[in-house]
């Protein structure tokens, strides 16, 4: 982090440009869609403009050390980049010459963890809040495996810290015999998928426990992701 980087791209179609910056940040894992979790991006405060994605990032020795992907257009946010990392792009890269398409497991919610203060607007008390850990499912994508799985995202959303919690939704606990105490254990449980997999399921669904299983599916493209991007091609915040 803070290493020099510099930015090609074709913004606004004026011309091939090329704007200067620094790594600003490493490992973020933007709740765009349930895919950036598989992808996590380097920040940069390097410009980027409609037209710079898909064009690379160089480190000051000309090397490619990622792929321009977006930039945020939240009112008042100045030079927030997101670049996916080489490490990232090798296997898509390889996938895509050996198979022409890159297959990837399709878990298909979304949500955050479920942090003392979200279990006790969810009414849970403090001696139960270490059982109810977990991670809280606020939205579920259709056709998806957590939809046949049964399970189901919030209704009510709040305000806590600035941030939207949409409560309600089933709290998944454990995956296989992974407990999920830590982003980093849901994560590592979203990694570890592979298309075909069976997997069991640990929830709480109002306090109460449940259990269920479902196989893993490869993931379509979804029409919610293809508006994500401009005529231009490039990839918006929504």
């Amino acid at each position: 982090m803070g290493a020099q980087v510099f930015a090609l791209g074709f913004p606004l179609g004026v011309g091939r440009s090329i704007s200067a910056g620094i790594v600003s940040g490493q490992n973020r894992v933007l709740p765009r869609s349930t895919s950036s979790w598989l992808s996590p991006f380097l920040q940069t405060d390097a410009a980027i403009s409609p037209g710079s994605s898909g064009g690379p990032l160089l480190d000051d020795c000309g090397r490619v050390v990622g792929m321009v992907t977006l930039g945020s257009t939240y009112p008042g946010v100045e030079n927030l980049g997101f670049v996916i990392p080489n490490a990232v792009l090798t296997p898509v890269l390889e996938a895509l010459a050996r198979d022409g398409h890159v297959a990837r497991p399709w878990h298909g919610l979304f949500g955050q963890m479920a942090t003392p203060p979200i279990l006790g607007m969810m009414g849970f008390p403090p001696e139960l809040w270490a059982d109810a850990t977990g991670f809280l499912v606020e939205t579920v994508e259709p056709g998806s495996a957590a939809e046949r799985a049964g399970l189901t995202g919030g209704y009510f959303p709040v305000l806590w810290g600035g941030q939207e919690i949409v409560l309600g939704g089933d709290i998944i606990t454990r995956v296989d015999d992974r407990r999920i105490l830590t982003l980093d254990d849901a994560l590592e449980a979203v990694r570890s998928l592979q298309i075909g997999d069976t997997v069991e399921i640990g929830y709480l669904r109002d306090g109460e426990a449940a259990v269920a299983s479902v196989e893993i599916e490869e993931r379509p493209l979804l029409e919610a992701e293809m508006r994500l991007y401009d005529a231009d091609g490039m990839a918006r915040e929504p």
